[in-house]
């Protein structure tokens, strides 16, 4: 352990802002992966519930099981059962909207890992350039008074590789990471905006009348 902070010392002042890319990608990747359990966007038997009692028992008692509901499913389904007075086009517009807003909440901080999946490597490779040229500006200097010590130049050079090998080593995994939240969230945007217009289809043909609702 001693031998790896030491490393990552010799790295220099760069090292700080790749540390704190590490750090900063693994807390909105647990977040993510937490905020985008199946439970929390789309709970299981809730579509079924819902539509079943959509047809059985018409639009007040589907909406009831959906009002406090807090998955992007159940607001989805909800902002649609409570607009059911409005005309089929508007509905449907006013779902896609609230729709639009569940893909902004699905896919929130997922683009902040890929940025930093992609500025780590650069930081390192910034590191790397700048290391060279303290190492090669120091053996000019001291060129001509006491010629080029080879084992000098070349500890200088792998001190100066260190924040490229670190930089990669976030790099690499926040980027693997970003595509798996990424694809996640994608498929998650998909199937409810599927399941959406089916809803909306589905809600024409549902009772409405008062007594369709004991």
């Amino acid at each position: 352990m001693a031998d790896l902070f030491d490393l990552l010392v010799k790295g220099g002042i760069i090292m700080v802002p790749i540390g704190l890319a590490s750090v900063l990608g693994l807390a909105v990747v647990l977040e993510r992966i937490w905020a985008l359990r199946e439970l929390r966007i789309y709970p299981r038997g809730l579509l079924e519930r819902v539509r079943e009692t959509l047809l059985k028992k018409g639009t007040r008692a589907a909406d009831q099981l959906v009002e406090n509901d807090d998955s992007s499913l159940g607001r989805l389904l909800h902002a649609a059962l409570e607009r059911t007075h409005l005309p089929s086009t508007e509905l449907r517009a006013r779902v896609e909207e609230r729709g639009r807003r569940e893909a902004q909440i699905i896919g929130r901080h997922i683009e902040t890992v890929g940025v930093l999946a992609a500025v780590s490597p650069l930081l390192g490779l910034l590191g790397t350039v700048t290391g060279m040229i303290s190492v090669f500006r120091k053996v000019t200097m001291e060129a001509g008074v006491r010629g080029v010590n080879p084992s000098q130049l070349a500890s200088g050079i792998w001190e100066a590789l260190v924040t490229t090998a670190a930089g990669l080593s976030v790099g690499i995994p926040l980027y693997l990471a970003y595509r798996l939240l990424a694809g996640r969230a994608d498929n998650l945007v998909a199937q409810l905006e599927t399941d959406a217009q089916e809803f909306c289809d589905l809600l024409g043909e549902a009772p409405t009348r008062p007594e369709a609702q004991t």
